[in-house]
């Protein structure tokens, strides 16, 4: 299993390389790759490649998307504990998913109106839930 780790984390820096050389659907193929490939090998430390896939599609517009793989980010840090990666890769992944709510619901054109943010909260058993603030 180390060889394929270690040929899984050789593809998605391949892939973050080509982030940097704004080759954004090949760095996109490539970390669906990396991620189908962990997935396989139930390797649980998913948040890097879906940090590295979130900035793929802000690079490319694609909120939807963006949006998606922050929530997996977070869902993925909450998952291995949360406290190995400093929490601005979750506060980063928050602020886009309020960003895309404010989008979706028109705050730029009516500032006015109330605005609804998806906001995480810890249940008794610990786990992570995604709730709505209004304001």
């Amino acid at each position: 299993m180390g060889d394929t780790l270690e040929a899984l984390a050789a593809l998605q820096n391949e892939g973050f390389a080509h982030i940097y050389d704004m080759r954004l659907d090949l760095a996109e193929k490539l970390l669906l790759a990396t991620l189908e490939g962990y997935k396989a090998v139930h390797f649980r430390h998913l948040h890097y490649t879906f940090d590295l896939l979130r900035h793929v599609y802000r690079l490319k517009g694609d909120l939807v998307n963006e949006v998606f793989y922050s929530m997996e980010m977070i869902r993925s840090l909450d998952a291995c504990g949360g406290k190995e990666e400093p929490k601005s890769m979750a506060n980063e992944a928050w602020r886009i998913a309020g960003i895309a709510n404010a989008r979706q619901s028109g705050y730029h054109e009516h500032p006015g109106q109330n605005r609804t943010i998806p906001r995480p909260s810890r249940l008794v058993d610990g786990s992570l839930s995604f709730g709505l603030t209004t304001f």
